[in-house]
């Protein structure tokens, strides 16, 4: 029976590894022969999940008890983790930068604005993506920005104008008093001012016409959407919540960089945390509650649509997502 149990479990763990590849491989043929938007109904909103890039990730990004474990090791350590993130072997790991695109019937909503090509040539197809899905970026009138690194930012705004013309831009009061204070600027490194100035140029021509908003707090001025603390990665970094006819989808930016590695153990964080010890608590309660509420979740830097469910193995103590199947 043991043997039976153990074939069994090794033939479902390899469908899984082969499930796997194929569908990163599928990943990485999206810009040049696919089309980066998948659509979901979430009760009467629209849901779109856009295709911006990746971003490669040095070996040395992801902190915690992985690291710990491999630290006397690194060459063990960058072949484990490439393993694991079934990432391309030219680089050590890769994540994907998503936005997500909610019509509410009363607004059309952007959930973050990409990193365009400020980090690479491997992004900036959020504008084609967006406008092969049937919408146009005058049509955006509301942007929520989850906070203000520069993979969330940076397609706000197309040789210094705006890339969306007709929307005013909301981030939370937190974030925006330390990414755009000119003291916090000055205080920082001079290898991390770059990032303090990416933030201001990208929030400056709204910001001139008043379309930068700041809030505090959950309720927000937009149908159908609510704001949810979770701070750790920056202070202010905030997701969203979607909910219409019963359904509920959260909007994350970055709570989980790599899904191979922080389901398995969230108490792995990442070097762009701010407060790591904080990022680990928010991590560990949203997980909870999503994987207790059923939500859909929508994350920034899960692969592509980055659209699914998160459900928890009691017994191993570890989460695992059900991604959207796809439907054409």
């Amino acid at each position: 029976m043991n043997a039976i149990k153990s074939k069994y479990k090794r033939n479902i763990l390899l469908a899984s590894c082969i499930n796997a590849l194929l569908f990163i491989n599928f990943i990485y043929a999206l810009p040049n022969n696919a089309v980066g938007y998948e659509r979901m109904m979430l009760g009467d909103f629209e849901v779109i999940a856009l295709y911006d890039g990746v971003v490669e990730l040095h070996g040395q990004f992801f902190k915690g008890s992985y690291e710990d474990n491999l630290e006397n090791n690194p060459e063990d350590k960058l072949s484990n983790l490439s393993e694991r993130s079934l990432s391309n072997p030219e680089y050590e790991t890769q994540t994907s930068v998503n936005t997500y695109l909610i019509n509410t019937g009363e607004n059309i909503i952007l959930v973050d604005a990409g990193v365009n090509q400020c980090k690479g040539t491997n992004s900036g197809h959020l504008d084609e993506n967006l406008r092969a899905s049937g919408y146009l970026p005058e049509q955006i009138d509301i942007v929520l920005l989850t906070h203000l690194h520069v993979n969330h930012i940076c397609g706000l705004v197309n040789l210094d104008k705006m890339a969306f013309p007709n929307a005013n831009v909301y981030v939370s009061q937190i974030d925006a008093d330390f990414w755009l204070s000119y003291e916090q600027a000055a205080q920082a490194l001079p290898q991390d001012q770059i990032n303090f100035k990416i933030a201001s140029d990208s929030v400056k021509p709204y910001r001139a016409t008043d379309q930068l908003k700041f809030f505090k707090g959950p309720n927000l001025p937009i149908f159908g959407v609510k704001a949810i603390a979770t701070p750790g990665h920056t202070n202010g970094h905030s997701a969203y919540l979607f909910e219409s006819k019963g359904e509920s989808l959260i909007v994350w930016g970055s709570i989980i960089h790599s899904i191979a590695l922080q389901l398995n153990n969230p108490d792995i964080s990442v070097e762009s945390d701010m407060d790591p010890a904080q990022g680990i608590i928010t991590r560990k309660l949203l997980l909870k509650e999503i994987s207790n509420n059923r939500s859909w979740v929508a994350g920034a830097h899960i692969p592509f649509p980055g659209i699914g469910r998160i459900y928890k193995d009691i017994p191993n103590e570890m989460y695992y997502w059900i991604p959207l199947e796809y439907k054409k």
